[in-house]
């Protein structure tokens, strides 16, 4: 039986979520009947090496350079990335990467020279743009791995991007709150939409998760952890007046670890700084193996505005630990309130007296533990559902 071709197309392989969900999929994947071709629009981050051999990785040098990549000299193309970006900000920040594309990259860039049975974009925005104006393939599928209804298009968006969904056979996201916010904003018929979880192997982040024990940690600290891009939308700002509250409000003993990188850090460490609080907050960067971490905290706190489906949550139930999260749209979808973890109101204030309500009582922290322990949070089986979604489009 010829083994069909496909193509998924991702920004990069740094250290989030679609791209952890990513590689969580290709390493599960049935090369008897596939083959698969990555084409990265940079070829970077900590997870390049976590894909299995059988994935053909497809860059483009001048491509990577459009979209930031720093070890190419090519000064013609750098000059490019440097004018469209600018006039696009110069138009209308907001819609800089929808302005860059339509004003210069999808004339620069050059279409894929092979033909795909099905090729998939695996995140927004541009990897979208870029599949439907540059790949030829008999069916194409758009992944969002975001909730767009917390993002606050304006018209002109809505408009720019349903061009680019009315183009692809499926679009598919990861929960139904994402799912419902695809209708609503940008009026996609329920039929075109699917609905695939994160591809996730428990016995494989048991076994990671043993490997070491962090040499940040400190064991006679009540150790928190966070993980994610130092965003805006992560709220690591706000954690930081969470953790003095902690510390000087209720005389908690924690030490709070921040693993992750992005724009923020810069900022973040000023606050710190102006804080006072450098001795019990630690940004110690990404780590391509984050689950010991996750297996030797105290209590994982996600602090953020909102998450389409945060794989973070699911490895820390698989790993037993419990959890705060903030009351983002999609945080129902993954905790049973009082049996995994606590749904917090957004406030440093209201954050801290509920991480501080799970960490003074021991029968509900307890409780909580030996929950997660006695569940199977593995989904493998859904693998099938990408399989059903490849072949028939079901």
């Amino acid at each position: 039986m010829k083994k069909k071709k496909i193509l998924f197309i991702i920004y990069h392989l740094y250290n989030g979520g679609a791209e952890k969900s990513l590689v969580n999929l290709l390493n599960e994947f049935d090369f008897t009947k596939y083959d698969v071709d990555l084409f990265l629009l940079k070829k970077e981050g900590i997870f390049l090496n976590e894909l299995p051999r059988e994935v053909n990785i497809i860059s483009d040098e001048y491509v990577s350079i459009l979209f930031g990549a720093k070890k190419f000299k090519n000064v013609k193309y750098k000059f490019f990335r440097y004018l469209y970006s600018l006039m696009a900000v110069c138009i209308n920040k907001r819609r800089k990467k929808q302005l860059r594309w339509s004003l210069g990259y999808k004339r620069l860039i050059p279409n894929l020279q092979i033909k795909y049975d099905v090729a998939i974009s695996f995140v927004q925005w541009e990897p979208l743009y870029y599949l439907v104006d540059k790949v030829s393939a008999d069916k194409k599928i758009a992944w969002i791995h975001t909730d767009c209804s917390s993002l606050n298009f304006s018209n002109e968006t809505i408009s720019f991007i349903n061009n680019y969904f009315n183009k692809v056979d499926n679009v598919v996201t990861i929960s139904s709150t994402c799912a419902n916010s695809l209708e609503k904003v940008f009026s996609l018929k329920k039929e075109k939409i699917r609905i695939l979880e994160n591809i996730t192997s428990s016995k494989k982040i048991r076994e990671k998760s043993t490997q070491f024990y962090p040499k940040e940690y400190n064991k006679d600290k009540i150790c928190l952890l966070s993980i994610g891009r130092l965003i805006k939308l992560k709220g690591f700002d706000v954690a930081l007046d969470v953790a003095k509250l902690l510390k000087e409000k209720y005389k908690l003993d924690i030490e709070w670890y921040f693993i992750g990188d992005g724009e923020l850090l810069e900022e973040l460490e000023k606050k710190q700084q102006q804080l006072d609080i450098m001795s019990y907050t630690k940004f110690i960067g990404t780590k391509s193996n984050p689950y010991p971490y996750i297996l030797n905290a105290d209590l994982i706190v996600q602090t953020s505005f909102f998450e389409g489906k945060s794989m973070v949550i699911d490895e820390a139930k698989m790993l037993g630990r419990p959890i705060v999260i903030t009351n983002y749209n999609s945080a129902k979808d993954q905790i049973k309130v009082g049996k995994e973890g606590i749904i917090t109101d957004f406030g440093a204030e209201n954050i801290a007296s509920n991480i501080y309500k799970i960490l003074s009582n021991k029968e509900l922290y307890n409780s909580i533990t030996s929950y997660l322990k006695n569940h199977d949070y593995d989904n493998l089986d859904e693998i099938n559902k990408y399989y059903s979604l490849i072949e028939k489009g079901e």
